[in-house]
C-alpha cells in the first residue's frame, strides 16, 4: 500500500485505508496468477483466516504447486513492543497514518482474532520469533531444508 500512497496526493484517511485494502486485494490477484504457473513463489501478510481463508483456498485449488504454509507468531506483548516501534520510526512510511494511537486497537484484535494456520497445503510449519526475530527467516529454511521441501 506504500507505493499506492505515493501516487495518491490526498490526506484522506479513508481512502489511505481502501488503499491498504486494495494491496491485499492486489496480493490475492496476483497469488492466483502465480498459482497457474511452474515457478516458485512467496506471499507475505496478516492473513486472518476467517476472513480471507475461503478466498485464497479458490485462487490457488487448481494449483500444481506444493503448498507450504508457515505462520509466525509470537507473545502479545513482544507484537505490542515491535509495534509501537515501528509506529514511533522516524522512516516509517506516512501511509500506516498515526499507529502510535492505534495500540489500544491492535491489542484488542490481537485480544479477539486467533491467527491460525489455513491448512491449505501439506506442510503446515509454526515458528515463534519472540525472542529471535532476526532469525526467523534462518529457521524457516531450516524447517523446509530437513523437511525435503528445499534443495
Amino acid at each position: 500500500c506504500e507505493w499506492m500512497n505515493d501516487t495518491v496526493d490526498d490526506q484522506d484517511p479513508q481512502l489511505k485505508s481502501r488503499l491498504g485494502q486494495l494491496g491485499y486485494d492486489l496480493m490475492f490477484q496476483l497469488l492466483g496468477e502465480l498459482s497457474k504457473g511452474s515457478g516458485s513463489f512467496i506471499i507475505e501478510g496478516c492473513i486472518n483466516p476467517e476472513t480471507s481463508g475461503q478466498r485464497i483456498l479458490s485462487l490457488i485449488e487448481k494449483s500444481s504447486h506444493e503448498i507450504v504454509e508457515i505462520i509466525v507468531f509470537a507473545e502479545k506483548e513482544i507484537l505490542l513492543s515491535r509495534y509501537a516501534k515501528r509506529a514511533n520510526s522516524k522512516d516509517r512510511h506516512e501511509a500506516h497514518g498515526n499507529e502510535s494511537k492505534r495500540i489500544e486497537e491492535l491489542s484488542n484484535h490481537l485480544d479477539t482474532v486467533i491467527y491460525r494456520p489455513l491448512r491449505i497445503g501439506s506442510h503446515v510449519f509454526e515458528i515463534n520469533n519472540g525472542e529471535h526475530a532476526h532469525k526467523t527467516h534462518e529457521v524457516a529454511l531450516k524447517l523446509l531444508q530437513e523437511n525435503g521441501l528445499l534443495a
